[in-house]
């Protein structure tokens, strides 16, 4: 039989292979080569072209991605979806599938106690606000909640844990409070009250 039907029939194609042809003759035949991405014995059985595909973690590091979803051609050529997982807290998948720190640095909520009205009402992209207390009021604490859980929150320059009460003496007339979101990236936004302690009327 010619090299073709005696790799034919061991169905082999690459490699050199050593066997009995139809005559009973032993024979050594170069049986050829694969395209890549197939090698030979790619996928573990010899003499034959073939690719082990890549687990999920070897194709996102092959692919330099960090998190989220991707469809893209395996080690082998076939395209897959995989899932290259989630960022560490208060880090944000961009669209590149990277890891980034968050440069969220806004509020999500600042009340009072006592409670008392924001003018304007709160929005977290409002960043000044005026507050009306009454005479006999001498203190306030502020509760401020950053979006971002793990961005630092300072209040007139003190550190404070979110969503956790400050409170700030008054002073007759006008107390302004400072009140800073800085994000794990470093961009910050601040937030300015002016709290007006009436006189007696």
């Amino acid at each position: 039989e010619s090299d073709g039907t005696f790799c034919l029939r061991l169905a082999k194609n690459c490699g050199d292979v050593a066997a009995l042809d139809n005559c009973e003759v032993s024979r050594t035949v170069d049986c050829g080569f694969c395209d890549a991405p197939l090698t030979c014995a790619g996928a573990g059985i010899e003499n034959v072209c073939g690719c082990t595909a890549e687990n999920d973690e070897e194709f996102c590091i092959r692919l330099e991605r960090e998190c989220g979803s991707i469809r893209d051609p395996d080690n082998c050529g076939y395209s897959r979806t995989v899932n290259c997982g989630q960022c560490d807290p208060g880090f944000e998948c961009t669209i590149q599938n990277q890891c980034e720190a968050s440069s969220e640095a806004r509020l999500s909520s600042l009340t009072t106690i006592p409670l008392m009205e924001l003018t304007p009402a709160f929005d977290s992209d409002t960043f000044a606000y005026n507050v009306q207390a009454p005479f006999l009021q001498n203190t306030i604490a502020f509760v401020a909640t950053p979006m971002n859980t793990y961005a630092t929150l300072s209040i007139d320059g003190t550190t404070v844990p979110g969503s956790t009460p400050y409170e700030i003496p008054l002073v007759l007339g006008d107390t302004p409070v400072e009140i800073k979101v800085v994000a794990l990236s470093g961009d910050a936004k601040q937030y300015s009250v002016d709290v007006n302690r009436s006189g007696r009327t």
